[in-house]
């Protein structure tokens, strides 16, 4: 489903850019030290949060249950959720950043 699909991070943890973008990589199915260029810092600060809090996760108040809903119910929708992210980041000390997500399609 998301193998055609690019995701854009905004400021993520570590990041000196404004936005980095991501995109599922192929060619390369060795271990992650033979990679042929050096990562960026935000790759190992993110890689950090991801093991030490069991993952990353993308989420989004858009379109629920895979169905079309009009632009303007999406974004108050996703305003809702935005608000409970910080709160429950607040409250545990977890880190969050906003990101969008596009395809050729």
């Amino acid at each position: 489903l998301w193998a055609g699909a690019y995701e854009g991070w905004i400021r993520p943890a570590g990041a000196t850019e404004d936005v980095v973008y991501l995109t599922p990589a192929g060619g390369h199915n060795g271990p992650a030290e033979e990679c042929p260029t050096s990562w960026p810092q935000w790759v190992e600060t993110t890689l950090e949060l991801a093991d030490s809090n069991g993952g990353l996760f993308g989420i989004t108040a858009f379109n629920p249950m895979g169905k079309d809903q009009p632009h303007d119910d999406n974004m108050a929708r996703n305003l809702e959720l935005e608000a409970d992210v910080e709160r429950l980041c607040a409250e545990i000390g977890g880190t969050w950043w906003r990101s969008f997500g596009f395809a050729e399609d």
